[in-house]
């Protein structure tokens, strides 16, 4: 019988529904210690209050043996610093483990997957981070079970503190020169590297509120290596208009099935990059499968326009979309 003796981390905020599922799923390994992050209420509005609580009062329903420990934010924050902060408080406390968001629901073999790499990977400074998801819509990229890649997806993951102490917020601690070095040492491609460039930009003049993509510049200056499953081993449920980056609930993302993927784990052949299934990626997940100018045209749009009209073009599209999966599901 498998023991799941790693931490695990869950953030979470106002999302009980979703929770439930996270909370659901993890029964099937029993972890012996789970942390949970919680942002506080952003108002006083009584219904976001009372959802904040129900949330929070989820932590109870867990009834196996386990040690909880719990974050509980006592001034709202917004969702970067929440969840960065939270991260950083896991890894105060450990020095490896499995982190969630309450909207992530991982097959039950990530778990024990991300385990056994976290213990050989340990001192391999090469290797960054272990993802749960795989976004090559069924292609398999080597002979392993999985592959090295340049992007690290934080849609269920494990790390060490080694990596995440190298994580810089406001990528302020990085010069320009280094981060731009970084960035074009990963890409050829002149137009994503100057993407990324523009994300960079972005991210220091206007305070995007993101994470991930600073979490991903770090690995890059590191010049280290996330480790992707052959295979999917999470499903998003969180897409729709509660989410703060998700909120295209028509995306071919949104719902995406976990698979199995039992061990042993086959090591791939060769350790480097697999650049096949990070071109595929940046086509298809980062730049939706449009073409590569108008993603640029868009980002440079972005950076330019007032945030009031930004926050108004949002809440358009949240509604736009909203009224076109009603008419889809109807």
């Amino acid at each position: 019988m498998e023991y799941m003796n790693t931490p695990i981390l869950i953030i979470i905020y106002k999302r009980s529904k979703t929770l439930k599922k996270v909370i659901e799923s993890i029964k099937q390994v029993k972890p012996k210690k789970i942390y949970f992050a919680a942002n506080a209420p952003a108002s006083n509005n009584s219904s976001e209050v009372r959802e904040v609580i129900k949330t929070r009062d989820l932590i109870k329903t867990i009834n196996w043996e386990c040690e909880i420990k719990r974050l509980f934010h006592k001034e709202h924050l917004i969702a970067s610093e929440s969840i960065s902060s939270g991260i950083s408080w896991f890894f105060e406390n450990e020095n490896e483990g499995i982190i969630i968001e309450d909207d992530c629901v991982l097959s039950r073999d990530f778990y024990f997957f991300s385990q056994e790499l976290l213990k050989k990977y340990r001192d391999n400074k090469s290797v960054f981070q272990i993802c749960a998801s795989n976004f090559q819509d069924g292609n398999i990229r080597n002979d392993g079970d999985y592959y090295f890649s340049r992007f690290n997806h934080i849609w269920g993951w494990a790390s060490w503190k080694r990596s995440w102490e190298k994580f810089d917020l406001s990528l302020n601690n990085f010069d320009q020169a280094l981060i731009n070095k970084a960035i074009d040492d990963n890409f050829d491609d002149f137009f994503v590297r100057i993407y990324w460039k523009i994300m960079v930009y972005y991210s220091k003049q206007f305070k995007y509120d993101t994470w991930d993509f600073q979490w991903m510049i770090c690995m890059w200056i590191q010049k280290s290596y996330c480790i992707t499953p052959n295979v999917n081993l999470v499903r998003n449920i969180g897409f729709g208009k509660n989410s703060t980056n998700t909120d295209n609930s028509l995306s071919k993302w949104s719902n995406m099935e976990e698979k199995n993927l039992p061990g042993p784990w086959l090591e791939p052949a060769l350790f480097q990059l697999n650049d096949e299934a990070d071109k595929y990626t940046m086509n298809e997940f980062f730049w939706n499968g449009k073409n590569k100018f108008y993603n640029i045209f868009r980002m440079l749009l972005i950076s330019i326009l007032p945030k009031k009209l930004k926050n108004k073009l949002k809440v358009f599209k949240r509604r736009f979309i909203n009224k076109l999966s009603k008419n889809k599901f109807n």
